[in-house]
């Protein structure tokens, strides 16, 4: 979840960049993040298939381009939190880093 599109949304968002366009994680700025105290058994199960399959990808050869398994998890991120079309675009606007 802190590795999903959403989570850099957020980040770029209501956090600062520090010199060299690098961003703060303290505790301070990260805790805001809302995460639901219960996810469905059906995006917990599904993110965990993908994560991985990521990760046999990655041992396999490390430039395997993992790109369409990320925006799986992105998807399944955005159902949990119920974001619309229009919400979805947003996020995917700015630049993930």
């Amino acid at each position: 979840m802190l590795n999903s599109q959403l989570f850099w949304f957020f980040i770029q968002s209501t956090g600062y960049v520090l010199r060299g366009g690098y961003y703060t994680f303290k505790t301070d700025y990260i805790n805001p993040f809302p995460i639901p105290k219960t996810i469905p058994a059906k995006i917990h199960d599904d993110v965990i298939k993908v994560v991985n399959i990521i990760l046999d990808m990655k041992a396999q050869n490390i430039e395997n381009d993992i790109s369409e398994f990320q925006n799986l998890i992105n998807k399944s991120i955005y159902s949990l939190y119920n974001l619309d079309e229009k919400d979805i675009v947003e996020i995917e606007s700015l630049n993930y880093i």
